[in-house]
């Protein structure tokens, strides 16, 4: 939806990963209006290290979305149900989860146990590009993973199996982007 509003000292409510309500006021020779904005926040907002992780979430959808005319409600959901479990779970793991949904729901989830790029079987170890391609170690210089425990992360979506170095090579991986 495209809109205008005059953006000031008092208007920081439109942002970045903030869920706003808002009404559209219609101006026929112009752009329509943002008016009466309110900010719908969740209770994690005031930890920084959850605000990062999100913003950093949110910040991927633009340059996969942005030629989007129209957006299913699934992304909206997606984003919705990552900021309620971002109170009660590590965000990082909610960011993996929720980015392996986002695979799964585009079709993009490749469980295939052979390396994108020499098209070679993979072993016990693997490697991952960017989307989750899984890749041999060799052939991407990437950080080495198990087979079993990623492709069971992949297939189930719960990453209640990977320790907390996993996690953080996972989410580097994410942020490369979607």
């Amino acid at each position: 939806m495209t809109t205008y509003r005059f953006y000031g000292a008092r208007h920081s409510i439109v942002g970045l990963g903030n869920m706003v309500n808002f009404e559209i006021e219609q101006n026929e020779p112009f752009l329509p209006r943002l008016r009466d904005l309110m900010h719908r926040g969740f209770d994690w907002l005031l930890e920084r290290d959850r605000v990062q992780v999100w913003h950093s979430f949110c910040a991927l959808f633009y340059p996969h979305l942005k030629d989007t005319t129209h957006l299913e409600s699934f992304y909206y959901d997606l984003l919705y149900d990552a900021a309620k479990r971002f109170s009660r779970q590590n965000p990082k793991r909610v960011v993996l989860e929720s980015y392996v949904k986002l695979l799964a729901y585009e079709g993009r989830l490749h469980l295939e146990k052979s390396c994108y790029i020499c098209h070679g079987p993979i072993g016990g170890q693997l490697a991952l590009m960017r989307a989750f391609i899984p890749a041999h170690e060799e052939c991407i210089f990437g950080s080495a993973f198990e087979s079993e425990k990623l492709y069971d992360f992949l297939q189930s979506g719960a990453s209640i199996e990977l320790d907390e170095l996993e996690v953080e090579h996972l989410y580097d991986i994410v942020l490369k982007g979607l």
